[in-house]
């Protein structure tokens, strides 16, 4: 704290930087910042010469599964080229559970003789949490899983 402002450092591993914010905006936000939490800073930026560092003047702080869930228009799941016995049944569960959210479901089949991309139906859309993010992909292997959050891109991936 300095005075009527609030400062903390956002850090990603590749670098750091910066945020204050008026103690107004600190009551709204101050759930979500706490130390390991992963979120969305929107400000002003400015280039601070004493310090010789970029800042961000925060005025709005939203957490990470909140964007996802908001912004997400689609996942996009790759089926493995060697399918594990009971996959269809495993991906039914997984996706039950989270029904009831605003981003589409999209399924990639390819192999040497035919591909294609099936888009679930309107009453498949899903709540993009990190936990069905993380088993689907246990499931279905590395890379298979994808957000995408354009409609642009994700209507291409429903041509192919």
């Amino acid at each position: 704290r300095r005075g009527p402002r609030v400062s903390f450092m956002l850090d990603d591993r590749s670098g750091r930087m910066e945020v204050t914010m008026f103690e107004e905006v600190y009551q709204r936000h101050r759930d979500i910042v706490v130390k390991d939490t992963l979120v969305q800073v929107e400000g002003s930026l400015r280039f601070d010469e004493f310090s010789d560092a970029w800042r961000l003047a925060a005025k709005q702080v939203t957490a990470l599964e909140a964007v996802r869930a908001a912004r997400a228009r689609s996942l996009l799941l790759c089926w493995p080229s060697v399918p594990q016995e009971q996959l269809l049944e495993c991906l039914h569960a997984l996706l039950e559970v989270h029904r009831g959210g605003q981003c589409g479901v999209l399924l990639r089949y390819r192999c040497a003789v035919a591909s294609g991309t099936l888009a679930f139906g309107a009453e498949w859309k899903i709540k993009p949490v990190r936990e069905l993010l993380e088993q689907l992909e246990s499931v279905l292997g590395a890379g298979n899983v994808r957000l995408r959050y354009s409609v642009e891109s994700a209507a291409s991936e429903a041509v192919g």
